[in-house]
């Protein structure tokens, strides 16, 4: 929290120059980053939502943690993360303004990181699921064809 804080000083404690002009890049960045961010932090979300039960674990002891690996996650390991990058990526390029640029770039490193910690957390609850699961499926961008087995 004191990291987005000090994030949020930084947007707004100066004016910042614009680094570019593009009403193009405006409407592409809506529909290629903002649009299908929206979607996957949406889906994403919903699945979280049901997976975890809505508001009960907040009032109901919690069942025994479940990999899942089923939906958007059949795609990407971090669905959440990968629309979120998608969103803010999108935001800078409506907004091309240095201070946000800074952001941005903050905010994915953040991510990248934070996605090392959380898989070494998973792997630690889900052992040789998760390690097989990380083989199959990209972390943040999805494949765009199946790679194939060896030997088939």
């Amino acid at each position: 929290m004191v990291t987005l804080g000090l994030l949020l000083y930084f947007q707004y404690s100066f004016e910042s120059n614009l680094l570019f002009s593009s009403r193009l890049l405006k409407y592409y960045s809506i529909a290629i980053l903002m649009f299908p961010g929206l979607i996957i932090m949406g889906i994403s979300l919903l699945s979280y939502y049901r997976l975890f039960g809505g508001i009960n674990p907040l009032y109901i002891a919690s069942k025994t943690a479940s990999l899942d690996i089923h939906g958007i996650h059949k795609y990407v390991r971090h669905p959440l993360y990968s629309g979120t990058l998608l969103f803010i990526w999108g935001l800078f390029f409506i907004f091309p303004f240095l201070n946000n640029l800074i952001a941005v770039v903050i905010i994915t490193v953040y991510v990248v990181i934070g996605i090392k910690y959380e898989e070494k957390k998973l792997i630690e609850t889900f052992a040789e699921v998760y390690i097989s699961y990380m083989k199959e499926v990209p972390s943040l961008v999805p494949r765009t064809k199946k790679s194939k087995k060896k030997g088939s």
